[in-house]
C-alpha cells in the first residue's frame, strides 16, 4: 500500500505529455512529466486529480528511472552541434543527479557532453570533459558506459597535456581488456590515438617554435614524421576495425582536421564523405558536417 503523501501545489492544466516513468521495486510504473532528485528523495511531478502535482518517492524504494527525451533534446544529443554546448550542459546539470539510477540516461547525455567539449581542442574545455567524464567512470549505473568513460579519460588526459599518465592507462587498459576481443581491440586503438594525439600536437610545436622549418632539412624530416605517425594511427581502425564506429569516426574526423591544416580539402573531403556515408557516429557526423561546411564555403571564395 502507497504510504506517500501528496505534497506541494495542485496547479490545473489541459492536456498532459507524459515523458518519463518510475519503476518501483515492487513493480509499480509511475508515469511523469517531470522528475527531480531532492537528497534521497525523487520528487515526481504527475497528473493528480484534476490537476498536476509533486508526489515525493524515497530512492530506495525505486527500481529505476526511464527518461524519454523530446524532441528537442534528441537533436542536441544527436546534432554534435558546439554552438548548443550551454543548452547540453544544462541538460547534464539537470540529469547528473540520477547516474546511479538503473535504466538513467545520465551517463549518456555526460558523455556526449564531454566529446563536443574535447571537440573544441582547448586545453579549458578538456578539463571540464574530464571532470564529467570522471563522474560517468566513477559513479554510472551502467558497467558498460563506465568502461566507455575510461576509455574516454585517456583522450581527455591526452587533450589536457598529461600525455605521459594517458599513455600509462591506455597500455593499462589494453593488457585489462585481453579477455575481451572488442575491449581488447578498443583499448589498442585508444592508444594508438594518444601516440597520434601526441604527434600532432608536437608537429604544431614544431611549426610554432621553428617558422621555417620548410627551409631547414631536419626540421622538415622530423615533421613529416610526426605526420604520418598521426595519420597512420587516427586512420588505424579504419583499415583494422571497421566494427569500432565511433572510433573509426573520430579518427577520421581528427584526420580531416589534419589535412585541413595542411591545406589538402580534398583529402579532407574524403574523410569526412567516409564519416557521414560509413561511420555516421551522431557526435562526429554532426563535425564532420561543420568540416564540410567550412571547405565549401572555402570553394566558394576561392
Amino acid at each position: 500500500m502507497r504510504v506517500l503523501a501528496l505534497i506541494l501545489t495542485i496547479c490545473f492544466s489541459g492536456s498532459i505529455s507524459y515523458a518519463h516513468k518510475v519503476v518501483l521495486k515492487n513493480g509499480e510504473t509511475i508515469e511523469a512529466q517531470a522528475l527531480k532528485l531532492k537528497d534521497e528523495t525523487i520528487v515526481v511531478r504527475a497528473t493528480v486529480g484534476g490537476g498536476v502535482g509533486e508526489i515525493p518517492y524515497p530512492r530506495k524504494l525505486v527500481e529505476k528511472v526511464i527518461f524519454e527525451p523530446t524532441k528537442e533534446e534528441l537533436i542536441l544529443l544527436t546534432s554534435g552541434d558546439r554552438s548548443k554546448l550551454g543548452d547540453l550542459k544544462a541538460l547534464w546539470n539537470e540529469r547528473k543527479p540520477f547516474l546511479t539510477i538503473g535504466d538513467s540516461d545520465a551517463g549518456n547525455v555526460g558523455l556526449t557532453y564531454a566529446r563536443l567539449l574535447l571537440a573544441g581542442e582547448s586545453k579549458g574545455a578538456a578539463k571540464e570533459a574530464l571532470g564529467v567524464i570522471e563522474e560517468v567512470r566513477q559513479t554510472d549505473w551502467s558497467e558498460r558506459r563506465r568502461l566507455e568513460a575510461s576509455r574516454m579519460r585517456i583522450a581527455a588526459l591526452v587533450a589536457t597535456g598529461n600525455i605521459e599518465l594517458a599513455m600509462q592507462e591506455a597500455d593499462q587498459m589494453e593488457a585489462l581488456g585481453a579477455s575481451d576481443d572488442i575491449q581488447l581491440a578498443e583499448a589498442r586503438v585508444r592508444s594508438k590515438f594518444v601516440k597520434a594525439n601526441l604527434a600532432w600536437s608536437q608537429l604544431k610545436n614544431l611549426e610554432k617554435d621553428w617558422p621555417k622549418w620548410h627551409l631547414m632539412p631536419e626540421k622538415r624530416a622530423e615533421r613529416t614524421r610526426f605526420l604520418n605517425e598521426a595519420l597512420d594511427q587516427y586512420l588505424f581502425p579504419v583499415v583494422a576495425h571497421t566494427e569500432l564506429e565511433s572510433l573509426c569516426a573520430e579518427g577520421l574526423v581528427k584526420a580531416a582536421r589534419i589535412y585541413q591544416h595542411l591545406g589538402l580539402n580534398q583529402e579532407a573531403r574524403r574523410c569526412v564523405d567516409e564519416v557521414l556515408n560509413y561511420f555516421p557516429n551522431p557526435t562526429y557526423a554532426g563535425q564532420a558536417r561543420e568540416i564540410q561546411r567550412t571547405l565549401n564555403q572555402k570553394g566558394k571564395t576561392s
